[in-house]
């Protein structure tokens, strides 16, 4: 019975530790691809807050 939870936590660590890299992998991926379409966003969300404050501002 130990020997099997022994197996089942080294297995559990391994799942974590492929899982931590995935993630990490899905974080880089997905910081390259937002400073890649920066430029285009920024001048978008300068626009969408100028428009939000113009809404919230209004009674």
């Amino acid at each position: 019975m130990r020997d099997k939870c022994k197996i089942i936590s080294v297995q559990r660590k391994i799942w974590y530790k492929y899982y931590g890299l995935f993630v990490l992998m899905y974080i880089i991926s997905r910081q390259s691809y937002l400073s890649h379409i920066n430029t285009r966003q920024t001048s978008f969300e300068a626009f969408d807050s100028k428009r939000k404050s113009r809404d919230y501002s209004a009674p």
